[in-house]
């Protein structure tokens, strides 16, 4: 799950091995996780569980370049970033036929094509979610976004040493045979870490709604979770990562593809075309 959230810069949540081939992750989705590998599987190694806490810490560690391409259920999401304190990315998600444009720079989250906004007053093509706006919206997401990037690695550390790894071999993926290690993280630790991520917005959430989103945390995971890495032992970079996830309710696979240390272009919206969560509810509300 590290990854992903490598990618997405977010605790709800990470390119293929070349930007021309990362989006063809479908077929990828429903046969990877059952793959063949070249060698034998060993249990529970020790090394496996090592290399894999490298790769995941790496993953997320300042100075990185990567291109990004998950797919589950259909819908797709495609980024670019830059890891960092704070990291940048900009991309696009494709929610049941919709394109959202996204892009984050110094903490501010700016989200454009969202269905409604070109009826906004004065051609506002997105909307920015700013931690250090007043609104309650802006400072939740400031809150949560900032706890997402702190708890990154740690999280990623302690995750592998609950959870049981096995070495799977070796597998190609886009002509690199990279080491498949997979993990399978017990329902426990995964709520116990969901917790630590909603509690650490408690400072910015009502009670009512603190109370609500820790409640819901147990039913939000059904059982263990099966992640699988395949790592590119040149680099010990995850050049793909397959993981369980939910989409509208029902259980999925998820596809990561992954391409290293690409130019990036990640530029924010010229303010003129910029409206902030604040201006957009007083607008509502008068």
């Amino acid at each position: 799950a590290e990854v992903a959230l490598a990618g997405c810069g977010s605790s709800s949540t990470p390119a293929g091995g070349t930007a021309a081939t990362g989006g063809s992750t479908t077929s990828g989705a429903s046969s990877s996780a059952s793959a063949t590998s070249a060698a034998p599987a060993t249990e529970a190694s020790g090394d496996a569980a090592a290399f894999l806490s490298a790769a995941l810490t790496k993953a997320t560690a300042p100075g990185q370049t990567a291109k990004m391409v998950a797919t589950a259920a259909g819908q797709t999401m495609a980024f670019e970033m830059e890891t960092g304190t704070p990291q940048k990315m900009s991309g696009t998600m494709t929610l049941k036929g919709q394109e959202i444009k996204l892009v984050f720079v110094d903490n501010v989250m700016y989200m454009g094509g969202i269905p409604g906004m070109d009826k906004l007053p004065g051609a506002k093509k997105w909307l920015s979610i700013d931690p250090k706006s007043t609104d309650p919206m802006s400072k939740a997401m400031g809150v949560a976004m900032s706890a997402s990037m702190s708890q990154m690695q740690t999280a990623a550390a302690d995750m592998v040493a609950k959870s049981t790894v096995t070495d799977k071999g070796t597998e190609d993926v886009d002509g690199v045979q990279t080491r498949h290690v997979q993990i399978v993280v017990p329902k426990a630790v995964l709520i116990e870490q969901t917790k630590k991520a909603v509690e650490a917005m408690s400072a910015a959430l009502p009670a009512d709604a603190l109370k609500t989103a820790l409640a819901t945390i147990e039913k939000a995971y059904p059982s263990d979770s099966t992640q699988d890495y395949f790592i590119d032992p040149s680099t010990s970079l995850p050049l793909k990562a397959i993981q369980q996830t939910t989409v509208d309710g029902k259980p999925a696979v998820m596809t990561l593809k992954y391409t290293w240390g690409v130019s990036v272009s990640i530029v924010k919206p010229a303010p003129a075309e910029v409206i902030s969560f604040g201006e957009l509810m007083s607008q509502a509300g008068g």
